[in-house]
């Protein structure tokens, strides 16, 4: 007989039951590993812009979840991954922010209930744009917002920021975000592939 329904519970065996991955986290992986095989099949360039793209607008996942595997296994390359992730990020935020101008209320407001955002705070936040548009637009683009950017980017529209204030700064932002992490990965990138060989005991061309 087996005792479950409570994390670490007792299957028949004796063991603990195996813990069951949510599904937006599993399908999170999973388009993460399709875009990674894709991207060393040959395709990199449209697996970091898909990537952007898909962030910023779909999934609320990890901005580098791409450049850093892939920027450690071809340094010189990095620049490029970040400059395709930044112009996918780019046309998937302007379609959530297009989604915000024109149905907010339809679409905006009950995505910010599901993640568990009430009418005060709503109410918060457009007073907040409404003194810091674009530095709450800076931030949020840069992932430094307790949100996900696409959430930022659908705020926006629905808050009201002006189309040719948000592009320019979300560029800015993420841009900066990502190449930063470029920077990073083609200077120390070898050092940091050293350290997780040494620490895993494998090559780090064999780690998937």
């Amino acid at each position: 007989m087996s005792i479950s329904g409570a994390p670490g519970s007792i299957g028949s065996q004796g063991g603990p039951l195996p813990r069951r991955r949510h599904p937006v986290r599993r399908w999170l992986l999973h388009v993460v590993a399709v875009l990674h095989r894709w991207a060393e099949s040959g395709r990199a360039r449209s697996a970091t812009a898909t990537w952007g793209f898909v962030q910023s607008s779909i999934i609320p996942g990890p901005p580098d979840a791409l450049i850093i595997p892939l920027g450690l296994a071809d340094p010189k390359r990095v620049f490029s991954f970040a400059f395709w992730t930044t112009v996918g990020s780019f046309f998937g935020a302007l379609t959530v922010f297009s989604i915000g101008v024109f149905a907010f209320e339809k679409f905006g407001i009950p995505l910010f209930s599901l993640i568990g955002v009430g009418t005060n705070t709503i109410q918060h936040a457009r007073e907040m744009f409404a003194e810091h548009a674009l530095l709450v637009v800076l931030v949020g683009s840069m992932g430094l917002l307790p949100v996900p950017a696409n959430v930022m980017s659908i705020a926006s529209g629905g808050f009201g920021v002006p189309l040719f204030s948000f592009v320019p700064v979300f560029l800015i932002g993420r841009s900066t975000r990502y190449f930063i992490v470029a920077v990073i990965i083609r200077f120390a990138g070898s050092k940091l592939v050293g350290w997780i060989e040494r620490r895993v005991g494998r090559p780090f061309a064999t780690l998937r």
